[in-house]
C-alpha cells in the first residue's frame, strides 16, 4: 500500500524541499563576512556571535583565515572546524571560552596560527591536539590555565611559539617539561603569572632547541637556571620580577645568549661581576633599584666582562651627562639608549668616547640645549632621537659633526623658529621629523642645506600659509606631511621645487582655495590628501580645475570639507586622467549637487560614504549619468548616505564593477535592473536597510540565497520590515504569493472560493448522489493507476560517500540483489555509470531511471558536495512528479546542529522516517525487512513493475 500522506504534510514537505535547495546555493552568511583578494579572510569580528558551530558551518572549505574574535563564545564544540580542512589561522580571542571539547580542532591539519588569547580557558589537558601538527603560532595568554600536563603539547611537532602570559601558572617545571620534547620549539612567553622561582628537584632539564624566553611581570626574586639547559637561549626577558639575587654561575647553561633584558628590578650593577655572558651584544639595565647612575665604575666593570656588548639600554637610570663619558670609555657600543635621563644639557665630551656609536636615543631627556662640540667624533651615527625635550633654539652648525646622520627626529620640541644654520652640513640626511614643535613659520632658506632629503614630517605645527618658494631647496623630497596644521592658504610657488615628490598631505588644515597655480609644481606627485579642510567655498580666486597638472596622480583624499556656501564646479578633476583612488567621505550632499566624474577615465576606487545632510540638504540625490565614465571602476563605497532609491540604469557603463557598499542606508527595494548591468560583480553589502516585505524584494530573496558568485554579508541575519513583519529574517520572509500577476491571483482565489460554495452546496443537497459517484470515479481511476505498466530500469538508486562504499559493497548490495525472497536491481555508480559521460548527467539518469533514490546518510555523506547534489536531484524529482522517492538510512547518530543546512533530511528524522542501522547485530533482520518494505513502497504486486533490461 503506498503510505497516506495529508495534503497539508505534503505542502509542507515540499516548502521543507524547496528551502533546502536553494540554501545550499547560497553565499552570504549571518554572522560572517569574506574579504580579501581571492575571499579566503572569513571576517566575524563583533557579531555577538554566542554558537560558534552554527555561525561558522556554511563557510567555504576554501577559508584560510577565520577571525570570530570580541563575540560571546563560550565553548568550542567537537567537530566544529571540520569543514574548514584549509585553515591555516583560527582567531578566537576576546570571547568567554571556558570549554573545550575533545575534538573541537579536528581536521584542522593546515593550521598554523591559532589565537585563543583573552578567554576564561582552565586547562587543554582533555582537548586532542593531534590534527594541530603543522601549528606554529598558540597564544593562550590571558585566561586561567595553571600548569600545562607533561603530554599535552607532544601532538605539535611543528610549534614554534607559545604565549602563556597572564595566566596562573606558579611552576616553571611543567611548563618546560611539556614543550622539552618539541623539535622546533623557539619561544616561550610565561609574562605576568605567578612563578616565584626557577629552582627544581628534579634532574637537568634541557630545552635544546628554545632560542627566547619572557618570564616578564612574575615574582622571581632569585634568577638560578641550575636545573635548566638551554644551549641556542638567545633572548631572556625578566622585566618587573622584584629580583634581587641572581646565580651567576648558572648562566654558564645559557652559552648562546646574546639580549637580556633586567628592567624594573632590585639587582645592583655590581651583582653581575664575574657572570660570563661572552656571546652578549645587547643589554638592557633600564629602570632599576639603585639606579645606574649610583655607580657608574662598577658598570664599567661589567660592560667590560661583554666584549661583544653593541647595544646597552638604560633609560630611567637617572644617570647625567657628566657619566656618560665613563660608560663611553668601557664600551664600544653602536647604539645606545638614554631615553628620560635627566641630562638637560650635553656638553663638549660627554659623548666623544663613543666612537663607533650608529643609533642614540635621547627622547624625553629634559634637553634644553645641546652644544655642536658634543657630536665630535661621531662620525659614524646615521640615527639621532630628540624628539620631546624641551629645546628652543637650535644653534648654528648644530649637527655638523655628524657627517653620516641620515635620521633626525626632533619632534614636540618647542622650536618655533627654525635656524637654517643648524642643518648646516647634513648632506645625507633622508628623514627631518618636526612633527609638533610649534613652528609658525617655514621660509625659502629653511631647509637650504638639507638638498638629499627624502621625507620632512611637519605635522601638527601652528603654520598658517604656505609661503613662495619654502621648498625649493628640496628637490629630492619624495614625501611631505603637513597635515595638522592652521594653514589657510597655498601662495604662488609655496610648492615650487618639489620636483621629486611622490605624497603630498594637507589634511586637517583651514585650506579655502586653490588655485590655477598651487599644484602646478608637484608632477610627479602620486597621493595628495586634502582631507579635513574647507575647500571648494564660493571664492572668486577658486580654480574651477585645481589639479589640470597632476597627470600622475593616483590618490585623492578630499574628504570632509567643512564649508558653507559651497561650489563644486564640473570641472573640478579635470587632468587626472591617472588617478585611480577617490576618496569623498563625510562631504555635505551640496557637494555632489554639480560634481563630475568624465575625466576620470581609470577611477578604479570611489568612496563617497557618509555624506551630511540636513533638513535644508537633503540626502545625496544620484543621477543616471554620474558614473556614465568610470569605465575602469572596481570598488565603490556608498555607505551611510541615507540613500532611498537608485535609477536602474545607475551602473549601466560600469562593467568592471566588483564590490557595491550600501550599508546604513534607507533602501526599501533593491531593483533587478541595476545589477544587471554589472556581470563582473562579486561583492554586494545592502546590510542595514529597511528592506520591504513586499513582492519587488522577492527576486532579491531568491537571487541573495542561489547566487554562487556574489556575496552578499550578513544576508542570513538582514531583517525584513512591513506590518506585523519588524522581527522576520529576510530570507525566512514568505514570498510565494508573489510568483504571479496580482490580478490572477485574485481571479484565482475567488474562482476557488466560488468552487467551494458550490461543491458545499452540491454535497448538502445531493449528498448520496455525489458518494455514489465518487466511489465510481474511485474505482474506476484505481482500475486504471493498478493497470498502467511502468517502466524503471532499477529499483533504487544508491546516493553515498566513498568512506562507506565497503557497507554498501559488503551488505547493502548482498543483502538486497542476493538475499531475501526478491532480488531488487540496484544502480551502483562503479558498476552503472557510463564512462565517458559527465558526472552530474549519470546521476541525473540514474535518479531519473530509479523507482527509489536509497541515501546512506553518515557525517562523511554530509560534507560531500556530490551527496548534496545527489540529494537536491532527487528532491527535486519528488517535487516535478509528485512521488515521494526519498530512502534514508543513517549509517550512525548525527547531531541536531550538523543538520542545520539539510532542511529534508532534518525533516524526515524528526518525523521518523527514516530507517536506522542498528547498533546491536540481533537488529539487522529487523533493518533489511523495513528497508524492503520501504523500497515496496507504493507498489500493490511485484508485478505491476516493469524493470527494463
Amino acid at each position: 500500500m503506498r503510505p497516506y500522506h495529508s495534503t497539508s504534510q505534503i505542502a509542507a514537505l515540499m516548502t521543507l524541499i524547496l528551502q533546502h535547495i536553494s540554501l545550499t546555493a547560497g553565499y552570504g552568511y549571518g554572522k560572517c563576512s569574506l574579504e580579501g583578494i581571492h575571499t579566503e579572510y572569513a571576517n566575524c569580528v563583533g557579531q555577538s556571535i554566542v554558537p560558534l558551530a552554527k555561525a561558522i558551518e556554511d563557510l567555504p572549505c576554501r577559508t584560510r583565515v577565520l577571525n570570530a574574535s570580541e563575540n560571546e563564545i563560550s565553548e568550542i564544540d567537537g567537530y566544529s572546524f571540520s569543514h574548514l580542512s584549509e585553515l591555516q589561522e583560527l582567531v578566537l580571542s576576546k570571547n568567554k571560552v571556558g570549554r573545550v571539547d575533545t575534538w573541537a580542532f579536528d581536521n584542522l591539519n593546515h593550521l598554523l596560527i591559532l589565537d585563543l588569547s583573552y578567554n576564561l580557558i582552565q586547562s587543554l589537558d582533555t582537548v586532542d591536539l593531534t590534527n594541530l601538527r603543522s601549528l606554529q603560532i598558540f597564544d593562550l595568554s590571558h585566561n586561567r590555565i595553571h600548569t600545562i600536563q607533561r603530554g599535552t603539547f607532544r601532538p605539535l611537532g611543528a610549534l614554534q611559539e607559545l604565549d602563556l602570559s597572564f595566566n596562573k601558572v606558579s611552576d616553571f617545571r611543567p611548563v618546560t617539561n611539556a614543550v622539552a620534547e618539541l623539535p622546533d620549539f623557539l619561544r616561550l612567553r610565561l609574562c605576568s603569572n605567578f612563578i616565584a622561582d626557577l629552582k627544581s628537584e628534579q634532574s637537568l632539564m634541557v630545552l635544546p632547541s628554545l632560542q627566547s624566553l619572557n618570564l616578564c611581570n612574575n615574582s622571581i626574586s632569585a634568577l638560578d637556571f641550575t636545573f635548566y639547559f638551554m644551549p641556542s637561549l638567545m633572548e631572556l626577558n625578566v622585566t618587573k620580577n622584584n629580583m634581587s639575587a641572581l646565580n651567576k654561575s648558572s648562566f654558564g647553561n645559557l652559552p648562546m645568549l646574546s639580549k637580556v633584558t633586567f628592567d624594573e628590578n632590585s639587582l645592583n650593577i655590581s651583582q653581575l661581576l664575574g657572570i660570563v655572558l661572552t656571546n652578549l651584544t645587547e643589554f638592557h639595565w633600564s629602570s632599576m633599584h639603585p639606579a645606574l647612575q649610583h655607580d657608574p665604575a662598577s658598570a664599567c666593570q661589567v660592560f667590560q666582562t661583554f666584549p661583544k656588548l653593541k647595544l646597552l639600554d638604560i633609560k630611567h637610570s637617572k644617570i647625567v651627562s657628566a657619566n656618560l663619558s665613563v660608560i663611553g670609555r668601557c664600551t664600544n657600543l653602536t647604539s645606545l639608549i638614554l631615553t628620560t635621563s635627566p641630562l638637560r644639557r650635553i656638553k663638549e665630551k660627554d659623548l666623544q668616547n663613543f666612537k663607533s656609536l650608529e643609533v642614540l636615543y635621547l627622547d624625553k631627556c629634559k634637553l634644553q640645549a645641546i652644544s655642536s662640540t658634543a657630536w665630535m667624533g661621531l662620525k659614524a651615527i646615521h640615527t639621532l632621537i630628540l624628539e620631546r625635550n624641551q629645546l628652543t633654539v637650535l644653534e648654528n652648525s648644530l649637527f655638523s659633526p655628524l657627517i653620516g646622520l641620515q635620521y633626525l627626529d626632533l619632534s614636540k620640541n618647542y622650536l618655533t623658529h627654525l635656524n637654517e644654520k643648524a642643518f648646516y652640513g647634513l648632506r645625507r640626511l633622508k628623514y627631518l621629523g618636526l612633527k609638533g614643535c610649534k613652528i609658525t613659520e617655514v621660509t625659502r632658506n629653511s631647509f637650504k642645506y638639507l638638498t638629499n632629503l627624502h621625507v620632512l614630517n611637519l605635522q601638527d605645527n601652528s603654520l598658517s600659509v604656505i609661503k613662495p618658494n619654502a621648498y625649493h631647496y628640496l628637490k629630492k623630497l619624495e614625501t611631505l606631511l603637513l597635515s595638522g596644521n592652521k594653514i589657510l592658504t597655498i601662495q604662488k610657488n609655496g610648492l615650487k621645487g618639489l620636483n621629486s615628490l611622490k605624497e603630498l598631505s594637507l589634511a586637517r588644515n583651514n585650506i579655502y582655495k586653490l588655485t590655477n597655480n598651487t599644484f602646478k609644481e608637484l608632477k610627479s606627485v602620486r597621493s595628495l590628501d586634502l582631507s579635513r579642510n574647507q575647500l571648494w567655498h564660493l571664492h572668486k580666486l577658486q580654480s574651477p580645475c585645481p589639479f589640470l597638472k597632476l597627470t600622475h596622480l593616483e590618490m585623492l583624499d578630499a574628504s570632509y570639507q567643512t564649508t558653507n556656501n559651497l561650489h563644486i564646479p564640473p570641472t573640478l578633476f579635470q587632468g587626472l586622467q591617472s588617478l585611480k583612488v577617490l576618496k569623498l567621505q563625510g562631504n555635505p550632499s551640496l557637494f555632489f549637487k554639480n560634481i563630475s566624474f568624465v575625466f576620470l577615465l581609470n577611477l578604479t576606487e570611489l568612496d563617497m560614504s557618509s555624506t551630511v545632510y540636513t533638513m535644508t540638504e537633503p540626502p545625496i540625490s544620484f543621477k543616471k549619468e554620474l558614473f556614465n565614465r568610470l569605465g575602469q571602476l572596481r570598488i565603490l563605497t556608498l555607505d551611510n548616505n541615507g540613500i532611498q532609491v537608485l535609477p536602474e540604469d545607475i551602473f549601466a557603463n560600469v562593467p568592471l564593477l566588483e564590490r557595491i557598499s550600501l550599508r546604513y542606508n534607507r533602501l526599501t527595494n533593491v531593483s533587478e535592473a541595476i545589477l544587471k548591468n554589472v556581470p563582473k560583480l562579486t561583492y554586494f553589502d545592502v546590510y542595514m536597510n529597511t528592506l520591504s516585505c513586499s513582492c519587488d524584494n522577492y527576486w532579491f530573496q531568491n537571487w541573495s540565497i542561489s547566487s554562487t558568485e556574489v556575496q552578499i554579508p550578513y544576508i542570513q541575519s538582514y531583517k525584513c520590515f512591513g506590518i506585523g513583519s519588524n522581527d522576520v529574517l529576510f530570507e525566512n520572509q514568505d514570498f510565494s504569493f508573489c510568483n504571479g500577476n496580482g490580478y490572477y491571483y485574485f481571479l484565482g482565489s475567488f474562482m476557488i472560493t466560488f468552487s467551494f460554495l458550490i461543491v458545499t452546496l452540491l454535497m448538502v443537497k445531493l449528498k448520496w448522489t455525489v458518494r455514489y459517484l465518487y466511489c465510481m470515479l474511485e474505482v474506476w481511476f484505481q482500475w486504471k493507476l493498478e493497470t498502467k505498466e511502468k517502466a524503471y530500469e532499477y529499483d533504487a538508486y544508491i546516493s553515498y560517500c566513498e568512506d562507506d562504499e565497503i557497507w554498501v559493497t559488503e551488505k547493502l548490495l548482498y543483502m538486497l540483489e542476493v538475499q531475501g525472497p526478491r532480488k531488487y536491481k540496484l544502480c551502483f555508480k562503479p558498476r552503472d555509470f557510463i564512462p565517458g559521460l559527465y558526472q552530474l548527467d549519470n546521476i541525473q539518469d540514474a535518479i531519473t531511471n530509479s523507482r527509489k533514490t536509497l541515501c546512506v546518510v553518515s557525517r562523511k555523506y554530509l560534507q560531500s558536495e556530490w551527496c548534496r547534489e545527489e540529494m537536491q536531484l532527487a528532491c527535486s524529482w519528488s517535487f516535478s512528479y509528485k512521488e515521494d522517492v526519498l530512502v534514508m538510512v543513517l549509517l550512525e547518530e548525527i547531531p541536531d546542529y550538523r543538520l542545520s543546512a539539510y532542511h529534508k533530511l532534518r525533516k524526515l528524522i524528526k518525523q521518523n522516517t527514516y530507517i536506522d542501522w542498528p547498533e546491536d547485530p540481533w537488529g539487522e533482520e529487523v533493518f533489511w525487512l523495513k528497508l524492503r518494505k520501504a523500497l515496496d513502497g507504493g507498489v500493490c504486486e511485484e508485478n505491476n513493475i516493469q524493470l527494463c533490461d
